[in-house]
């Protein structure tokens, strides 16, 4: 169930003009997650933004796909997408470290308060 509300909400998405794509390891075509754009709905923020983040199988971690598939999406939202209030976000827990550092290379910097 969970899965087909997700797939729900990323073709919903999609019609606001940006979602999550689907991440392919060349030349298998192995899926192993999604990168992509969503609005956040969890937290409260200090206006409207646009979030960038990624869900890879364990697998996968460690290789860079995260990172390089989170700078061809942030190429493409330059282009492609105007964020609220010029926003663009991404979250994590404390524990994910490495998604941490994936955001670091990105370029975000940790807001202790938000």
């Amino acid at each position: 169930m969970d899965s087909d509300a997700f797939i729900d909400r990323a073709i919903a998405g999609w019609e606001r003009g940006f979602g999550f794509w689907a991440v392919e390891v060349q030349p298998t075509r192995d899926f192993i997650g999604f990168i992509g754009l969503s609005v956040p709905t969890r937290l409260a923020l200090p206006g409207p933004a646009i979030e960038i983040g990624w869900r890879l199988n364990f697998d996968a971690w460690g290789h860079g796909y995260a990172t390089e598939g989170a700078r061809a999406v942030l190429v493409w939202a330059k282009v492609n997408v105007q964020a609220p209030g010029g926003e663009l976000v991404s979250f994590t827990t404390v524990r994910y470290v490495r998604s941490r550092r994936v955001m670091e290379k990105l370029g975000f910097v940790h807001d202790e308060n938000g």
